[in-house]
């Protein structure tokens, strides 16, 4: 019923320029039809046919809510994303969010110029649901992120993208993409030596993500590592699944994956890992 609604939807989207409710509503409508961008047979022409009415950005870019829209589509669809796009997507956000690409940035952002402090967040959240990057642009991005969480300056969007950059199972991305071992090891080793943890809960899910044991050496982190995350995070409310996560080799359950994707899959929808 959803892609039939997008059908519809497309039928229609050359109005989508008409006024910026109009913009910002076909963008929403967009993404909520077409979540998480997979998984339909079509899907990979629906997700397509974006690239072309959207390639110069935004009808009416100086609306902030727009530009909120913006980024939550190329977030809720990124899983029907090639590689190339999520390249390019990559090549818009990082000069705003990787502090050594912020002095040599020209970019303008959705068709507009500097994005503000609520629109970076929703670009972390939009690269980071992008699992066809390459590991090494990943690990750059989670270094940035694991850098604001010490510093007690991350926001709850990069603790959602750190869950994605870093995960040992992707939801949909192929494993060469996958952060090394060696390198998510020390993240948490910054993390554990953090006294407090800003906003513990969200870090948490985070950490469990990145850290859990998916059966594979090469993406497993050492299990002296993973006991000493476990023991840290025993402190916390409702720690056993953490537990089970980071000690066994079990399927994350509908809820964690919806949290994944940030909200829920369509009904029928179902990923495999």
């Amino acid at each position: 019923m959803l892609r039939a609604l997008w059908d519809a939807l497309w039928a229609g989207a050359a109005r989508r320029t008409l006024t910026a409710a109009h913009e910002a509503r076909w963008l929403n409508l967009c993404g909520f039809l077409l979540r998480p961008g997979f998984g339909h047979e079509m899907d990979a022409w629906r997700v397509k046919q974006l690239g072309g009415p959207l390639a110069a950005g935004l009808a009416f870019p100086r609306a902030v809510q727009n530009r909120a829209e913006w980024w939550n589509l190329w977030k809720r669809v990124a899983g029907g994303l090639e590689r190339g796009p999520q390249l390019r997507l990559h090549g818009e956000v990082a000069p705003w969010i990787v502090p050594r690409l912020a002095k040599k940035t020209k970019v303008k952002v959705a068709g507009s110029a500097r994005p503000g402090t609520q629109e970076i967040r929703e670009m972390w959240q939009a690269i980071g649901a992008c699992e066809r990057i390459d590991a090494r642009l990943k690990q750059e991005l989670g270094d940035v992120a694991i850098d604001d969480v010490v510093r007690g300056k991350a926001a709850p969007q990069q603790l959602w993208a750190l869950a994605r950059l870093g995960a040992r199972e992707p939801l949909y991305g192929p494993l060469n993409c996958v952060v090394a071992a060696e390198a998510v090891a020390g993240w948490i080793e910054r993390l554990l030596a953090v006294a407090v943890w800003p906003q513990p809960e969200l870090l948490a899910f985070a950490l469990v993500q990145i850290a859990r044991v998916v059966d594979d050496r090469e993406r497993d982190l050492d299990e002296s590592l993973r006991d000493r995350l476990a023991d840290r995070l025993a402190q916390l409310p409702g720690s056993g699944r953490s537990q089970v996560l980071l000690h066994e080799a079990v399927a994350l359950d509908r809820a964690e994956t919806g949290r994944l994707f940030d909200e829920s899959l369509p009904v029928g929808l179902r990923v495999r890992e």
